[in-house]
């Protein structure tokens, strides 16, 4: 087990329906490469049918808010955004991580659809290969597993069944104790 993995997957059932989009940037393309495998994983142990997946790579970073706005115009249910942006000499890094994650967030909530974030923002190279399939997991996994676990809300929010959705968190996951530590007795 890597470490800082989440040991849980979120699964959306009946999902033969739902569209998502991977919007992959192919600056440093070794490393987003291992994230979109991640995402595509994500997808298909979340329940979203293989043929329901659709990719738009883009240049870099700065694209991926306009694309995953597209593909959301195009009919995508959800979109997971995945990029890596490495610290250079410049600011240059400060502006594309801020307008790749403002973008994604202004995207996401304009619409109503998730936009799982898996541009991952690294001092280096090695950071960078530890979260994309490293020690630290795969970003793209997790972000693709955000976006199922949003689509399970909405699901459940859209049949105005709340009992259902506190079900649905006790049913649909589970996360070992060393995740969350020891229960505390605060207050004492």
């Amino acid at each position: 087990m890597t470490e800082n993995k989440p040991t849980y997957i979120y699964r959306l059932e009946n999902a033969g329906d739902v569209k998502v989009a991977i919007v992959r940037s192919l600056f440093n393309e070794v490393v987003t490469s291992r994230l979109e495998t991640g995402a595509v994983e994500g997808l298909l142990a979340g329940g979203i049918e293989k043929e329901n997946i659709s990719f738009f790579p883009v240049p870099g970073a700065m694209e991926i808010p306009l694309a995953v706005q597209l593909a959301f115009e195009g009919g995508a249910d959800a979109a997971v955004a995945v990029g890596c942006v490495i610290r250079g000499e410049t600011t240059h890094y400060e502006a594309v991580c801020n307008s790749a994650e403002r973008g994604c967030m202004d995207v996401q909530l304009k619409f109503s659809r998730p936009v799982g974030f898996g541009v991952i923002m690294t001092e280096d190279k090695e950071q960078a290969a530890q979260r994309s399939g490293g020690r630290h997991g795969n970003k793209g996994f997790e972000a693709a597993q955000a976006a199922i676990r949003i689509l399970q809300i909405k699901r459940e929010l859209s049949n105005n069944n709340k009992e259902s959705i506190t079900n649905n968190l006790d049913n649909n996951y589970s996360l070992p104790r060393e995740f969350y530590g020891e229960p505390s007795n605060y207050g004492e």
